[in-house]
């Protein structure tokens, strides 16, 4: 199960990614672009097709579609922070998070 947490402009998560019980290496589940901050949790080919989708500037439905059970987080460089999931966004008003 992964963690990830912002706080003070800091976006965090564990490392280990796993398939199928084994320790798997898709690439890091935070990364920066553009000032913008990104990280995602679950499949790791889901997480990937985000991480694209983030860098190409969101174009089209986001990769969490339904029942994947992935979610992401992205964090403008003003501090803003929306959350993407099989829900669709959510605005995040709290000066911290974690998922």
């Amino acid at each position: 199960m992964t963690t990830i947490a912002y706080r003070d402009g800091v976006l965090a998560a564990d490392t280990l990614s796993t398939a199928n019980g084994l320790r798997d290496d898709y690439g890091p589940k935070v990364w920066k672009h553009k000032g913008v901050l990104g990280a995602a949790a679950g499949t790791g080919a889901i997480c990937l097709k985000f991480q694209d989708w983030v860098r190409n500037g969101m174009p089209g439905d986001c990769p969490f579609q339904g029942t994947d059970g992935g979610n992401g987080i992205v964090v403008a460089p003003d501090g803003q922070m929306v959350c993407w999931g099989t829900n669709g966004p959510w605005p995040v008003k709290q000066p911290f998070y974690t998922l």
